[in-house]
């Protein structure tokens, strides 16, 4: 079903300075020009997609690696530009729900990046189970998401705050810990 090519070590894009975060561990690479994405008929660009993905029986699980750390901050500090904005409007301090639905539209660049990577990858993994004729049932879908080691534990939470309405199975975590994360270990052939 999954060509051996496919198969690359889990790592990040290399920072500034060329250092390159890495598992040690391989998985099956999804988005680039040597992931399955192009490999199986979708053009460059036309879905956004997770940069890896593994599987244990009827689950799969994606793999995004991001440097999430200044969109984080970016996005609290939207938040709090609006939150006062709105409160100096309305004169007095604000619903819960009207905070919500601000929190809601500081985080919407980074929630929708993911709802799209999430739809993208599982529309790469469908069409490529549908040609090899794989599985009778549905795969269960799980994403893990991986960020870089200096990113603060807290942003961690406040992101899995935003996504887990909208990916059912989620996972986030720092490259230190990502081995423990993974649900399965590919090994390549050599």
């Amino acid at each position: 079903m999954l060509e051996d090519s496919f198969i690359k070590e889990i790592e990040h894009a290399p920072c500034m300075n060329g250092c390159v975060e890495a598992l040690g561990h391989h998985a099956y690479k999804i988005d680039g020009g040597d992931g399955l994405s192009e490999n199986i008929g979708f053009n460059n660009g036309t879905l956004s997609n997770v940069d890896y993905f593994c599987k244990r029986d009827n689950d799969i699980q994606l793999i995004e690696l991001s440097d999430l750390i200044n969109s984080i901050n970016e996005c609290n500090v939207n938040m709090r530009s609006m939150l006062i904005d709105q409160q100096k409007k309305k004169g007095k301090k604000l619903s819960s729900t009207e905070e919500k639905k601000i929190r809601k539209k500081a985080w919407f660049p980074i929630t929708s990046e993911f709802s799209k990577k999430w739809s993208g990858s599982i529309a790469v993994i469908e069409r490529l189970y549908r040609k090899n004729k794989v599985l009778s049932d549905d795969p269960n879908y799980h994403m893990l998401i991986i960020c870089k080691n200096n990113t603060d534990i807290i942003m961690l939470d406040s992101l899995k705050t935003q996504l887990i309405g909208m990916i059912r199975s989620l996972r986030i975590c720092t490259t230190e810990n990502a081995s423990e994360n993974l649900l399965a270990i590919i090994k390549p052939k050599n």
